[in-house]
């Protein structure tokens, strides 16, 4: 069932006064692609709180990948674009790729201090969080983690074809599990040339370097084509 924001909102608020927690963690994929008004009443809402935007990325070749194949396996979605064409417009195949537009939004509204970057590459993702809020991990050594492994593209491409000659949700949930059992093993990941990561990274370059170096970065050059691949 799909609410409105506002809706949402108050469904979070009442949460976190029965939590009666000091510290929220609030994670949603649908942060980083809201509108500004959405972000200015996410600040309203919450002013008296101290927030922190805590934002994860990815190198945008990978990213791209990643975003391709959840779309393309999502049997709910309507994405049926060939990975050539996928490759072409990376904005159309994720619209969280463009990180500089996305986090500015949230800069202007909650100021540069608050906004800060992690990077799929460093690690484990919860581990990251774990550290960063100072949360002790130790309880999370119990928890059996799942791998999210991609999909090969034999089964990308089941699921694809599958999509454009049928609605029926069922129907794509069954394929996807025969392309599961059948090639789910297989070794042929998805095919991506070298000059065509080059061009995703280089398409968002300037935007990546201008971030890092807005929110102090280390590295600005973190995503530069040349440094990442020879």
């Amino acid at each position: 069932i799909r609410i409105n924001f506002e809706t949402e909102i108050q469904l979070l608020q009442d949460e976190i006064k029965k939590s009666k927690q000091q510290n929220i963690i609030i994670s949603s994929e649908e942060f980083f692609t809201l509108d500004l008004e959405y972000i200015q009443k996410i600040r309203n809402i919450f002013h008296n709180y101290q927030v922190h935007i805590i934002a994860f990325l990815r190198r945008p070749d990978e990213m791209i990948l990643s975003s391709y194949s959840q779309n393309i396996k999502s049997v709910w979605s309507k994405f049926t674009m060939t990975l050539e064409e996928a490759l072409k417009d990376p904005g159309i195949t994720s619209k969280d790729i463009n990180y500089h537009k996305s986090l500015n939004k949230w800069i202007d509204v909650f100021g540069k201090r608050s906004v800060h970057l992690l990077f799929h590459e460093d690690g484990d993702s919860v581990k990251q969080i774990c550290r960063f809020i100072g949360l002790n991990m130790d309880p999370l050594k119990k928890i059996q983690q799942v791998l999210n492994r991609r999909p090969t593209y034999p089964m990308l491409e089941i699921m694809r074809i599958t999509k454009t000659y049928t609605d029926d949700e069922e129907k794509r949930k069954a394929m996807l599990e025969v392309a599961r059992k059948s090639f789910g093993n297989s070794e042929y990941g998805i095919p991506i040339s070298l000059k065509q990561r080059k061009e995703i990274i280089k398409k968002y370059e300037a935007g990546n370097q201008k971030l890092f170096a807005l929110l102090g970065v280390g590295d600005v050059n973190r995503y530069d084509v040349e440094k990442l691949i020879n």
